[in-house]
């Protein structure tokens, strides 16, 4: 090797590695599976003949994105913050994109699912957003007497078990 030529060392891959992954952070319980698509021309078959439409075709690989969920008595093999898993390592590009083309979804607007490239930045913000609800939680059953009725802490909980319940002891 010529004593001008640069050197690639571990830690400029590494360096630029990171900067093209991002951590994920999902409140959504049994996480996300992100794609991507592009449209494409297709020809569609009508009863007058062909048309020309356009057909959403996925680019890429699924990337599955953990959500916090996890079965009783069983500890997840990723990392969760304040209701958030965390998914290491996902592609930065096709993240944005994904979030581009998704910009109207219920967990985006949310803030349910979020990514940064920096995994410390990512746990601030998860914990700043404990409150955040998903709305995928289980109920509380707990009740508390106001006005001299039991009622449900949880706004959540379904009326029509509070009819049935008045039904019953009638």
């Amino acid at each position: 090797m010529r004593s001008g030529a640069s050197r690639l060392r571990v830690s400029d891959f590494m360096a630029a590695t990171k900067a093209n992954l991002v951590t994920v952070a999902c409140k959504v319980p049994n996480g996300l599976l992100l794609r991507n698509f592009k449209m494409m021309p297709a020809r569609e078959q009508t009863p007058t003949g062909y048309r020309d439409v356009e057909k959403a075709e996925q680019v890429g690989d699924t990337v599955l994105i953990n959500g916090p969920a996890a079965l009783f008595g069983q500890v997840p093999e990723y990392t969760i913050v304040a209701g958030y898993a965390l998914t290491p390592n996902v592609d930065k590009e096709f993240f944005d994109e994904w979030l581009r083309q998704n910009a109207d979804h219920a967990a985006v607007k949310a803030d349910l699912i979020f990514a940064h490239s920096n995994r410390a930045v990512v746990s601030d913000r998860a914990k700043e957003q404990k409150a955040v609800r998903s709305g995928l939680e289980p109920l509380d059953p707990a009740r508390v007497m106001r006005n001299g009725k039991s009622v449900p802490v949880d706004p959540r909980f379904p009326a029509q078990i509070e009819k049935a319940e008045i039904k019953e002891s009638a």
